[in-house]
């Protein structure tokens, strides 16, 4: 009952970190084969615990009430770096060991590696809507340098992980196909955009990553970093698997079956691993309107079975606009 009122107040503060205990507490009733009653009841709890954990990544407003929402003509590169570097860290702190094998092991229900790789997920969509939003080759090209300057900030924070997914979602397709806004870029900007492409080609065990994550840009920063999830993650189930393979479930020892530890320890010390890391103090930022700023688009944003197709439909359409402009700066007549 404690657990099912503390869930149902929106104003009671929850975090990924209580709410995977939470999570582990009804697993463990549920498991207890001799009370139907309480295998039910943390049945129900265990839908309310996933209800509480999809509508917090809706993410609620951290703006206080005397300051007015910040617009676009509002953000420059460095307060959108924050922001970004506030809510990905918000979302790898929250992150506890069970969370990595409950993802790995494809548990039903959420789990603090799931809610931080579908933020990461949403802003590397809409870093691909934000610059197709716009109609001329100049207004996108004007945003795609905006992003790019953001990724540099985030360099400096140490932030890979939003630096990850800015640097994907310029390289995806839908931007790549538009010809003319690439070429509007200027000649620094299109050696940024070019540097981001190699941290983010994913050859030799994403060796452009694992480089620059070694590197500090502001000495301030050297003790802080928000890592890029997805490719941890896939050295994760590599340990995972390499563990399970070499290692049985049981050993023996003087003829008696004993359960072998070490399988478990050798991951958990990997877990570990990239758990160690710790991010940026941005505090004193953090009610300044930019991560507001940032949680309000991301609520605009929807990642659906189709999202990818809409994306390059709308990119060919845009690249058609392109040609017509090069026809026209050229004093051709051309019709769309």
């Amino acid at each position: 009952m404690v657990i099912i009122y503390w869930l149902s107040r929106c104003h009671l503060p929850v975090d990924q970190q209580l709410l995977s205990r939470m999570k582990n507490f009804c697993e463990v009733a549920i498991g207890v084969k001799t009370s139907s009653t309480m295998a039910k009841k943390g049945r129900e709890l265990l839908q309310t615990i996933d209800e509480r954990s999809r509508k917090d990544l809706i993410m609620s407003p951290t703006l206080s009430p005397s300051r007015k929402r910040l617009q676009d003509s509002d953000i420059a590169p460095r307060h959108l770096a924050i922001a970004l570097t506030l809510l990905e860290g918000d979302k790898y702190k929250a992150i506890v060991p069970f969370d990595y094998i409950a993802h790995l092991g494809e548990h039903p229900g959420s789990n603090g590696v799931k809610v931080a790789c579908s933020v990461n997920n949403k802003i590397v969509l809409w870093v691909k809507q934000s610059v197709l939003h716009y109609d001329t080759a100049q207004s996108r090209a004007q945003r795609l340098e905006f992003f790019l300057n953001t990724a540099q900030e985030c360099r400096k924070l140490r932030n890979y992980g939003s630096l990850m997914a800015i640097g994907n979602a310029l390289h995806s397709a839908p931007i790549a196909h538009l010809k003319l806004t690439n070429q509007r870029l200027s000649s620094s900007m299109s050696r940024e955009l070019k540097g981001l492409k190699d941290i983010c080609n994913p050859s030799s065990k994403h060796r452009g990553y694992h480089k620059v994550l070694n590197e500090v840009v502001d000495q301030e920063m050297r003790n802080y970093c928000v890592p890029w999830l997805a490719v941890h993650l896939k050295d994760l189930h590599s340990v995972l698997h390499s563990v399970l393979k070499h290692n049985p479930i049981e050993v023996k020892e003087e003829g008696r079956p004993l359960i072998n530890f070490q399988r478990y320890v050798k991951f958990m010390d990997k877990i570990k691993g990239i758990l160690h890391y710790e991010p940026p103090d941005l505090e004193q930022y953090r009610q300044q309107g930019y991560l507001a700023y940032l949680e309000n688009q991301l609520q605009c944003v929807c990642i659906g079975e189709n999202t990818d197709v809409e994306l390059m439909k709308k990119s060919i359409a845009l690249q058609q606009g392109e040609v017509f402009e090069i026809y026209s700066s050229l004093g051709f007549k051309a019709s769309l």
